[in-house]
């Protein structure tokens, strides 16, 4: 049984019963696109293990052969076929089973040599129809959103604290007029967040996906570090599970980098007046990113020759933006059930997302013992390290691959990522 089905399959209620196993391999499996050559089953699973059958010949293929029938991968055409032949089965077997397609969890094929198609062959796994993620348990929500709204709402007024106008109004006249002016930044920031988990709801929905209530981070440099998304039932496939992770973080990074730059041109365009009840920050901030500078360096050139301490006045939209921008691309980064893992297992399958998690999770653990990196950085691999480096849940359909688009698609995010989380050497032309 795989690592990411036991938990669930061992708290089922419900027994797979040896007259359901034997129908799946005698009825189901027979005569189907895939050839079943051994099964083996325990209280509440059972695996049939086999290889794919061409739809137009009988010879044997493995999950490793691409080649397509009518555009479409075999593994989904073989996969088809016999969950379409499990809905037709007498008994109502489709209401007390449900199947899913993957790679062997044994590795190799039983039976076959060490040299011999060294790569796990495809398995059929079967359950009971009542394993469900449902079950779950969240931490308590309604205490994290009010810590996430509070950090939103510190973010936005430390952006004031260099603003000498304001600094001294509030500190000689007591005016608080600041926690007034503040609440766009706040909003802003939660809104984009809000915007992430609409896009997550819709794709989901699009693909009959369930979603849980999504688990907000609080960030203290950030004010908002993005949210934990939460999978209620396993999605269909792996293109299926590209989509719904992509949407949130993609979603979010297009609209924080339009904010960026239109706060930028705004800033550049202000009134001396205007820029005096603006938020005061040191360039540095604009220097943490390379997108960031770089995007800076041709917008508002003579801010990027400024020395790095040097405070500015920044229109709002800008700290909105970044903060967006951010906590997608820390969303991103290809670890355990963030996005960025979950894609990152989309595209390249469970064995290689487990590795990359594995050295993620010790560069950030060399991150927080030698204080290396942004502090925002560190703590959100603290977060990630300790919560959310585990598998992924089990996919109905994890042997097939996404489709090329997709694929080049996720590898230009993967290079757009680095680009964000990546400091900018300096301005162009140098300073």
């Amino acid at each position: 049984v795989p690592s990411s089905m036991e938990n669930y399959i061992v708290n089922s209620k419900d027994d797979l019963s040896k007259e359901d196993a034997r129908q799946i391999r005698y009825d189901v499996l027979k005569n189907s696109l895939f050839y079943c050559s051994s099964s083996s089953n325990v209280r509440a699973a059972a695996i049939y293990r086999g290889n794919f059958l061409s739809s137009s010949s009988s010879y044997r293929r493995s999950e490793e052969d691409i080649s397509s029938v009518n555009g479409t991968f075999l593994s989904q055409v073989v996969f088809d076929d016999v969950q379409k032949r499990l809905r037709q089965a007498e008994g109502g077997l489709s209401d007390r089973v449900q199947l899913f397609l993957l790679n062997d969890p044994e590795g190799r094929l039983r039976g076959s040599s060490p040299s011999e198609n060294d790569r796990p062959r495809p398995v059929i796994l079967a359950v009971p129809a009542s394993v469900t993620l449902s079950t779950q348990q969240e931490p308590n929500i309604i205490l994290l959103t009010a810590l996430t709204v509070l950090l939103s709402f510190r973010y936005s007024v430390a952006a004031y604290a260099l603003n000498i106008k304001t600094f001294n109004a509030v500190l000689n006249e007591l005016d608080l007029s600041i926690l007034v002016r503040s609440l766009p930044i706040a909003f802003g920031v939660l809104l984009l967040q809000v915007v992430h988990e609409i896009a997550h709801k819709i794709t989901a929905k699009k693909y009959n996906v369930k979603l849980g209530r999504p688990i907000p981070i609080p960030s203290i440099q950030l004010g908002c570090g993005g949210a934990i998304t939460p999978l209620r039932s396993f999605p269909s496939s792996r293109t299926h599970l590209i989509d719904i992770a992509a949407s949130g973080p993609v979603t979010v990074l297009i609209l924080s980098l339009i904010c960026i730059v239109v706060g930028i041109i705004l800033t550049t365009q202000s009134p001396v007046i205007a820029l005096d009840t603006m938020p005061v920050v040191s360039v540095a901030i604009l220097r943490t990113s390379f997108l960031v500078g770089l995007l800076s360096s041709f917008i508002a050139p003579k801010l990027m020759l400024l020395p790095i301490s040097q405070p500015i006045p920044i229109h709002p939209l800008v700290l909105i933006g970044y903060s967006g921008l951010f906590a997608s691309a820390l969303n991103l980064l290809p670890i355990g059930r963030l996005d960025g893992g979950r894609m990152f297992m989309a595209a390249f399958g469970r064995p290689k997302a487990k590795k990359m998690s594995l050295l993620l999770a010790a560069f950030f653990w060399v991150a927080l013992c030698f204080n290396v990196g942004p502090d925002f950085l560190r703590f959100w691999g603290l977060l990630v390290v300790l919560f959310q480096n585990s598998n992924e849940i089990q996919l109905r359909d994890e042997v097939t691959a996404i489709d090329e688009s997709r694929l080049k698609g996720y590898i230009g995010l993967l290079f757009l990522v680095a680009t964000i989380l990546a400091p900018f050497p300096g301005a162009l032309g140098g300073s």
